[in-house]
C-alpha cells in the first residue's frame, strides 16, 4: 500500500513542467493540484517586461510513502 503501487501516483511528468522530482518521486494526482507556486521571473528585456511565473502543481511524494487514500493501480 505504497504511493508507487496506487492508481493516483505517476512519475511521467508532463514535459513542459518545470519541476522536476529527484529519482523515487513523483506525484500524487488523486487531488486537484495545490498552488500558487511562484517559479520564479520569467521575461527579457526591461524589468518592466518581467512577471513572475506563477502556476499550480500536484504534490511530489516518494515512492515509498502512503497515505490513507491508497486506490491499487490497475493491471493493464
Amino acid at each position: 500500500m505504497r504511493c508507487g503501487d496506487c492508481r493516483y501516483f505517476t512519475s511521467k511528468l508532463s514535459t513542459i513542467s518545470a519541476l522536476k522530482p529527484r529519482d523515487g518521486v513523483g506525484e500524487c494526482r488523486r487531488n486537484a493540484p495545490r498552488g500558487p507556486i511562484t517559479m520564479g521571473w520569467s521575461g527579457a528585456g526591461k524589468p518592466e517586461d518581467h512577471h513572475a511565473a506563477i502556476m499550480s502543481a500536484f504534490p511530489f511524494v516518494p515512492e515509498d510513502d502512503w497515505c490513507g487514500e491508497f486506490s491499487p493501480a490497475s493491471k493493464a
